[in-house]
C-alpha cells in the first residue's frame, strides 16, 4: 500500500474455522507483522490472489468447499487495510470452479480470471468474470473452451484499449504423449 505495508494471502490448517482456510496477513515495510486474519468455513478453502485494488482496499480470491453452489466455488473477498471483511461472494455451478487470479479495469471494477468445469460441455473452460467494488455484484461473465480437454487462465493484462488478455495453459487429454499449450485470449 502507499505506505509500503505488504499483504500476503496463503492457506493455513492451523487456525480458522476448519478444513483448510484463508490466512491473510499484513506487514510493515520493515518486516513486522501487523495482523493476521482467517476466512472460511467447516470445508477447504484457499486463497490463489491477493491485490491492492485502486479503491485502497484488498482483494483475495480463490476457491471454497464450504460456501456456494457446487463442488468447489470462487471466491471474492473484499477487506480493508485492517482487515476486516467488507464483502464476500462466491461464483460457480455444480462441479469445481476456481479462481485463481485478479485485476482491475481502468475503473475499478474488479476482474476475476480462472476456470469453470461448471458451465462447459466437458472438461473446462477459461473464464474471465468482471465485478463491481461496491458490493461484489457480477457485471458480466466470458469464457472461453477450445478443443483441449483443459483450458484454465493463469494471469490478467490490460491493454491501452481497455481489452483484457488472459494467459494460461491448454491441455489435451485424449493425445498421448499429452498436448499442452499456451492459451492466450484477448477479450
Amino acid at each position: 500500500d502507499s505506505a509500503g505495508n505488504v499483504y500476503v494471502a496463503g492457506t493455513t490448517n492451523s487456525y480458522g474455522a476448519g478444513g483448510w482456510d484463508v490466512l491473510i496477513l499484513k506487514y510493515s515495510a520493515t518486516g513486522a507483522l501487523l495482523w493476521t486474519k482467517t476466512w472460511g468455513g467447516t470445508a477447504d478453502e484457499r486463497a490463489n490472489s491477493i491485490a491492492f485494488g485502486p479503491d485502497g482496499y484488498l482483494y483475495v480470491t480463490g476457491p471454497t468447499q464450504s460456501f456456494g453452489a457446487g463442488w468447489a466455488d470462487m471466491f471474492l473477498l473484499k477487506l480493508d487495510t485492517d482487515g476486516n471483511l467488507q464483502w464476500g461472494t462466491t461464483w460457480g455451478g455444480a462441479s469445481y470452479d476456481e479462481g485463481i487470479n485478479l485485476g482491475f479495469d481502468s475503473v475499478g471494477n474488479v476482474l476475476l480470471i480462472g476456470e469453470t468445469y461448471s458451465y462447459t460441455p466437458w472438461g473446462s473452460s477459461s473464464i474471465v468474470l468482471k465485478f463491481s467494488p461496491s458490493g461484489g455484484s457480477p457485471l458480466w461473465t466470458a469464457s472461453w473452451k477450445g478443443p483441449a480437454s483443459y483450458d484454465g487462465d493463469a494471469a490478467l493484462a490490460l491493454d491501452s484499449g481497455g481489452n483484457i488478455i488472459t494467459a494460461g495453459i491448454s491441455w489435451d487429454y485424449s493425445v498421448y504423449p499429452l498436448h499442452n499449450s499456451i492459451l492466450l485470449v484477448k477479450y
